[in-house]
């Protein structure tokens, strides 16, 4: 019964997910986009509607018929996962920007800053070249092949803003040194700019939606570029011709089609965040320990089995991101995070924890939630610094009494394991904000004392997570 309803609990969650990406409210500083399925097949098109339009008479209905309604859901939950194959953006111009076609009725251009030229008409007119304090362009549903000279004549244009551009060949720059801000969405790859070179100061480039297969090769002469965003393509990175860019700091990856992360990534000595969530990664090359300055690296659901060996060998790291993946073992080489402040290990078959994990002495946050961890190393009571450590979900038995040592704990959660005996010391922790120990099978001496000391946690305001009778006041 649990399952049934956790299921359908998923699924609806899912469902209003679609639902919700569908449309982003205006806000100044996202523009509004719709979010449209790409169907495999018009017959999956077809299931998906048509199954959509039942579930919503039956769900209407006084009297639910929850077989029927949990029947469809499984029906578009697998049309969903089997049939989607991608989700298209459809991109609105931004209401709080000055329409370009409104520009004739401005007196003083001056005052415009931000600007929209949208539509397959919408062109550089002689008005906007006249902006002399635009700072922020966008391009919205336009069919523009070249960005005019006269841009540059615009000393305080920063941001150039590129959405569903629908022309044949590649977009021309032009030259600009105010301009350090580039993106373009839901271009096809084919009419992408083959070079940024002439935007010198260029600093950040955003090329996420458009159908790459290929790591972009025209920012090699765009020595200040710090931060390049690719999400939602294609990549597979399987071309290993990337070209170094040397000031990069930031590089994300999300959503592409990566199963190995390349040494040629090593080429990016500058960079401090490495985003490759939602990916098929199963293995690192030996190149990417080479990043000095790295400080955050996520591989948020992907298929790694194990931590790879560069990854243990980047020393300045001080997050680290494993969330969902497939990883069941810990090397004792992970003590070489001597900076790392918080490690995410949640949603993975991680059986235990090494017993020199005292080493990594600058943690702060520990996520082990939803593993299969049964004991832990007395050592962690060392690491001093801990604030939040989560080992819920596991099979542990007991925690070991050297936790009592973790003054600067904020938040415990080990609810959902095998526990049945706590210290009471282990409510007295002074800067406590969150302590959950849900569903332990508590022996009779634990439950004695466990209603008071709840008691005494929630008097200080700490949020308590138990269940059962010791949850009574």
């Amino acid at each position: 019964m649990f399952r049934c309803k956790t299921f359908r609990f998923y699924l609806s969650v899912s469902i209003l997910a679609m639902a919700v990406c569908e449309t982003v409210a205006q806000t100044p500083e996202y523009r509004t986009t719709k979010k449209i399925p790409v169907f495999r097949s018009l017959l999956d098109s077809v299931n998906y509607h048509e199954t959509s339009q039942k579930l919503q008479v039956v769900s209407s209905q006084k009297e639910i018929d929850e077989i029927k309604r949990d029947s469809l859901m499984q029906v578009i939950y697998r049309i969903t996962e089997e049939g989607i194959v991608r989700y298209r953006t459809i991109y609105y111009p931004r209401m709080d920007f000055v329409q370009s076609d409104s520009l004739l009725s401005v007196s003083d251009f001056s005052t415009v800053e931000k600007l929209s030229i949208s539509g397959k008409n919408g062109r550089f007119t002689k008005e906007v070249l006249l902006c002399s304090n635009l700072r922020h362009i966008e391009l919205v549903n336009t069919s523009i092949k070249k960005i005019p000279r006269g841009i540059k004549k615009l000393k305080k244009l920063e941001v150039l803003e590129i959405c569903n551009n629908q022309i044949r060949g590649h977009l021309k720059l032009t030259r600009s040194t105010s301009i350090s801000d580039v993106s373009i969405h839901g271009d096809d790859a084919s009419s992408l700019p083959r070079s940024f070179h002439k935007l010198k100061n260029l600093e950040r480039v955003d090329l996420s939606e458009n159908h790459m297969e290929r790591f972009p090769s025209g920012l090699g002469r765009n020595k200040k570029l710090k931060e390049l965003d690719l999400q939602e393509n294609n990549l597979t990175l399987a071309d290993p011709r990337i070209r170094a860019l040397p000031a990069l700091e930031r590089l994300s990856l999300q959503h592409n089609r990566i199963e190995h992360l390349p040494s040629a990534i090593g080429k990016f000595r500058k960079l401090k965040r490495l985003s490759l969530n939602y990916n098929k990664v199963t293995s690192v090359g030996d190149g990417v320990a080479s990043l000095p300055e790295i400080e955050f690296i996520s591989f948020y659901r992907n298929r790694l089995r194990e931590i790879p060996a560069a990854v243990y060998g980047l020393r300045s790291l001080k997050v680290v991101d494993l969330f969902h993946n497939e990883i069941e073992t810990l090397d004792t080489t992970l003590n070489a995070w001597k900076k790392l402040e918080i490690l995410y290990l949640a949603h993975n078959k991680v059986v235990f924890l090494p017993d020199n994990i005292d080493g990594l002495s600058a943690l702060t946050g520990l996520y082990l939630d939803h593993n299969r961890i049964d004991r832990l190393p007395a050592s962690i009571g060392k690491i001093a610094t801990l604030q939040v450590i989560k080992v819920n979900h596991n099979w542990l038995k007991a925690i070991p009494a050297t936790v009592l040592n973790l003054q600067e704990i904020e938040e415990l959660d080990i609810s959902n394991n095998y526990i049945q005996e706590i210290s009471p010391a282990l409510f007295d922790f002074k800067k406590y904000k969150i302590f959950s120990l849900a569903n332990n099978p508590w022996s009779e001496e634990t439950r004695k004392f466990l209603p008071q000391k709840v008691k005494e946690l929630r008097a200080r305001d700490v949020f308590v997570h138990v269940m059962g009778e010791q949850d009574k006041d």
